[in-house]
């Protein structure tokens, strides 16, 4: 599948939403110091999809995945993730729950609406301190 031409990020979105058809995100991250580093972007993004989520269970995720609540975290074995996902294909009333409950938990404490104090107050500390 092609990638559309005006690869900006607001456009990627837009072409993902019509070009797949997906109810199912994973996100497997392995323990190392490099992954440690990471955000939970990948969360956000897959929850405001639409996606049921099926993660590693790691510290950075456990920032906002609750277990069988927003998504099903697994332990980094096959049969875990293999589990998890046999889990989410065969009980669709699950996997609209827990995609539901992401959704809303990202409308709840992750958009620009919600955390706009936040980010005036650290633009306002830039700018004071000339950065």
């Amino acid at each position: 599948i092609g990638l559309p031409k005006m690869n900006t990020y607001p456009n990627f979105v837009r072409w993902l939403s019509k070009v797949v058809d997906w109810d199912i995100g994973i996100i497997p991250l392995r323990p190392d110091r490099f992954n440690s580093a990471k955000s939970h972007l990948k969360f956000l993004e897959y929850a405001a999809a639409g996606l049921a989520i099926v993660c590693s269970d790691n510290p950075e995720y456990r920032r906002v995945a609750r277990h069988e609540h927003n998504c099903l975290m697994v332990e980094n074995t096959t049969s875990a993730w293999l589990g998890a996902l046999l889990r989410l294909i065969q009980d669709p009333p699950l996997r609209k729950r827990i995609a539901h409950q992401a959704l809303l938990d990202v409308l709840d404490r992750s958009t620009v609406q919600v955390n706009h104090n936040t980010y005036s107050k650290i633009l306002t500390f830039a700018e004071q301190e000339s950065f």
